[in-house]
């Protein structure tokens, strides 16, 4: 009786020291919101880890939204987004998972943008309308109101990264809105940047 009790109470022991096989529990990635595009009042959202489900949150607030057909983990289409971003608004877009992970933090203007594509083109705008202006690469760009009577920049609590600020047309007329762009590096021998367009304002 011992001597089987004895074999019991080795067994338990060998079990107890036993490795357990526990099933791996991948953590979902987070998604990466990369670009935001605004036509009429459909937003689209491109990036990278958009789970089947995923809802764009626009300051905080959940968007009806569906993952493209073509690209499921990399297009969120908000048909009506648009409706909740005033032209000349900045707003805080994020991606949410079907498990509640969050994207960065990805803020968008609502109005024009001026990119370093338009750079020699002329550009119309109306009084009182506002631009972003995001010409980006490698530098760091001084930007020159030639007639700051007519173009403003305006003031804004919330930075788009990235940019050089949002600007407003604020009187009628023909001007020039230039930047030099020195090379963000100490080291480089890549001679300044030059930008310019010309703004017609009506």
């Amino acid at each position: 009786m011992k001597r089987g009790f004895s074999a019991l109470l080795a067994l338990a022991m060998l079990a107890a020291l036993s490795p357990v096989c526990l099933p791996i529990v991948r953590s979902q990635s987070s998604p990466i919101i990369l670009s935001a595009k605004l036509k009429g009042k459909k937003l689209t959202i491109t990036g990278r880890n958009f789970a089947q489900g995923a809802v764009i949150l626009i300051d905080g607030q959940r968007q009806s939204t569906r993952n493209s057909s073509a690209s499921p983990g990399e297009i969120l289409i908000a048909k009506k987004g648009g409706k909740r971003i005033a032209r000349n608004q900045v707003v805080t877009i994020q991606v949410m998972n079907s498990t509640d992970v969050l994207s960065n933090e990805f803020r968008f203007f609502g109005g024009p943008i001026v990119t370093l594509a338009d750079n020699g083109k002329t550009i119309n705008l109306s009084v009182g309308e506002q631009f972003l202006l995001a010409i980006g690469g490698n530098f760091n760009w001084s930007v020159d109101l030639i007639d700051p009577s007519a173009i403003v920049r305006v003031p804004t609590l919330i930075e788009i990264p990235g940019s050089q600020g949002i600007f407003e047309a604020v009187a009628s007329g023909k001007t020039t809105l230039a930047a030099l762009g020195e090379p963000d590096c100490h080291k480089c021998i890549e001679p300044p940047a030059r930008f310019a367009v010309t703004l017609i304002i009506d």
